[in-house]
């Protein structure tokens, strides 16, 4: 085993640790990159794991479209491994696990393919592609009458409707009343005693539900605060429960630091049949928010049991530290943008630098910053991905390093949202030769 393959050996080792520990929320890039970070994995290290994720995801595709499957999955399988959250890889895995089953009848390809269009819409919940897998795999599930069932089926009732004429004619024959068999016959059974019903569930009763959500203020706790939902919807298997909740709340007063949301779900009686509690704001590792800032959130809540009927959900503000802001705030610096390719119609950004904190460190600095992303576009934003470039007091190129602003399987960026997001870089350069920084951006969509 080569120098590198030991690496991205324990690179996947650590990031399917850290995976099962917390199965709610996908790992993003930036969490990603911390993982190589504390594995003891230099720039070059992180530029060499990427590019092999680049290559087995073309590769996986390309088995795909040649219809390779064994191949395909082979390959997308580590590209999965090593970003578990990427929904193309995630998909296009499905999709070679979906056909491989549909060639060789294998049933766990199926529970495969299933499994990986499910991560998938984790991913990405727009992912439209993925959401039609899974329907058609549910479909696929439903048991089908076969040609041999029919002829069986309809063999017994010929047979029944005969037996029950030849009875009828002996007994006209025999002049004996219907009601009545003769000894030889056979005796009517006894009737059955009252019991319940027997109810046979197909395999397809899946129900999703979009369901209400209200922001409920209680002790005027939510009081300044504005809630844009996204996606609310609800899921029902035959033992488990399955609630995706997505948007994002606005502060239009108050400047806020620390934020903790209460989900209740309500079933039709008006009884609440689950409660959760989950963190939007961390005052010690998120950015405090100003009003008209936006705050994204996407979360999944499970349960294994059987799921009530949920005709609404309510949530509520159980933690929050604000306070009103003290005067006007001064414009934030504009970041300069560039733009890799030509920027499709309607979309557009706006950044800037709220706060900036830079900390030299021999022939390195620390450079931390925050920034404000507005959609100042016509059309919503799903996902954001820059290349952020440090440049030295000649005007060169010193460093370069991926950020995204917005995630795929956070919120989306809505037109005129403002919402934060905090970098943390190791840039290498000396702090005393640097001079400026700005963005590229790679994907917008």
């Amino acid at each position: 085993m080569s120098d590198f393959d030991q690496i991205l050996q324990n690179y996947v080792r650590q990031i399917l640790k850290i995976q099962q520990e917390r199965a709610e929320a996908p790992l993003q890039t930036e969490e990603l990159k911390r993982i190589a970070e504390n594995l003891g994995l230099s720039e070059n290290d992180w530029q060499h794991i990427q590019g092999t994720f680049d290559a087995s995801l073309a590769r996986g595709k390309s088995f795909v479209q040649y219809k390779s499957w064994h191949n395909a999955i082979k390959e997308l399988q580590l590209a999965v491994k090593i970003n578990p959250a990427h929904a193309d890889a995630l998909y296009h895995l499905a999709v070679a696990y979906w056909q491989r089953n549909r060639k060789k009848g294998k049933k766990t390809d199926m529970k495969q393919a299933e499994v990986y269009a499910r991560r998938c819409v984790q991913a990405d919940y727009a992912h439209d592609a993925a959401l039609r897998l899974i329907s058609r795999l549910e479909k696929q599930k439903t048991p089908k009458t076969s040609k041999q069932s029919i002829v069986l089926i309809a063999l017994v009732l010929l047979t029944t409707l005969g037996v029950s004429g030849y009875i009828i004619w002996d007994m006209s024959r025999n002049k004996l009343p219907m009601n009545k068999l003769p000894v030889h016959a056979t005796p009517p059974r006894p009737k059955p005693k009252n019991t319940e019903p027997v109810i046979v569930k197909t395999p397809d009763n899946r129900n999703v539900i979009d369901l209400p959500v209200v922001l409920h203020n209680g002790n005027d706790n939510a009081t300044g605060l504005a809630l844009d939902l996204e996606s609310s919807l609800y899921r029902r298997g035959d033992y488990e429960m399955l609630y995706q909740l997505r948007g994002s709340i606005k502060s239009e007063v108050f400047e806020v630091s620390q934020l903790t949301l209460r989900l209740k779900l309500v079933d039709r009686n008006g009884e609440v049949k689950f409660e959760k509690d989950f963190e939007v704001l961390n005052a010690d590792k998120d950015v405090p928010i100003r009003p008209n800032d936006y705050i994204p959130f996407a979360k999944i809540f499970r349960q294994q049991t059987f799921p009530p009927h949920f005709k609404d959900a309510l949530l509520s503000v159980v933690k929050i530290s604000k306070t009103s802001p003290e005067g006007k705030y001064e414009p934030a610096k504009l970041v300069p943008l560039q733009w890799e390719q030509s920027p499709p119609v309607g979309i557009n950004i706006e950044v800037r630098q709220r706060e900036e904190t830079m900390i030299p460190n021999s022939d390195k600095f620390s450079h931390d910053f925050i920034l404000e992303v507005k959609n100042t576009g016509t059309l919503t934003i799903k996902s954001l991905k820059v290349d952020v470039r440090w440049f030295n007091d000649k005007d060169k190129l010193a460093h370069n390093e991926e950020m995204t602003l917005v995630a795929p399987g956070n919120a989306m960026l809505k037109p005129q949202q403002t919402r934060l997001k905090k970098g943390e870089f190791m840039v290498g350069l000396k702090k005393a030769n640097y001079k400026d920084f700005d963005l590229i951006i790679l994907e917008i969509k």
